[in-house]
């Protein structure tokens, strides 16, 4: 018990003292797989993986995903997971259908467009071009009626 707790204070001080999360995440994996290859009895193995099962967020699990679109769990390995909103979609309910799982992060179609709203459609990005156009001859137009 005593090295199980500490083991757990050690996690918490090196969790609080770094800023980049995934560098972290990183180092108390490598610090418990150290740990795991040092262990002589099947007890400390044990209470390893006990600690690595606690340490698993389930309910996130893609084995426990169900597909937004048809409702069914399974398929996990067609199912993909939002990296929006972390809900599940089969490649084949998608349309249109993707025929693998792709690298990298993917976001359903609902969390697409939040992403592409900050940009401007080349059509208002014309017309407010024309309209900052018309702005300036205004102004160039009531200096040279000042001059006159």
């Amino acid at each position: 018990k005593i090295k199980k707790n500490k083991k757990k204070e050690d996690d918490q001080a090196s969790d609080d003292g770094g800023s980049d999360s995934g560098r972290v995440i990183k180092t108390v994996l490598e610090r418990w797989r150290e740990s795991l290859q040092s262990c002589s009895s099947l007890s400390q193995v044990f209470v390893h993986l006990s600690s690595l099962e606690r340490s698993i967020l389930w309910s996130r699990s893609i084995l426990n995903a169900r597909c937004r679109i048809c409702r069914r769990k399974g398929d996990a390995d067609n199912m993909l997971l939002c990296d929006g909103c972390e809900r599940g979609h089969h490649t084949h309910c998608l349309r249109p259908q993707l025929k693998a799982v792709p690298d990298g992060d993917w976001f359903c179609p609902d969390c697409r467009p939040k992403q592409r709203s900050s940009r401007i459609p080349s059509r208002q990005r014309s017309s407010i071009d024309e309209d900052e156009g018309e702005d300036t001859d205004e102004e160039e137009g009531s200096e040279v009626d000042a001059k006159s």
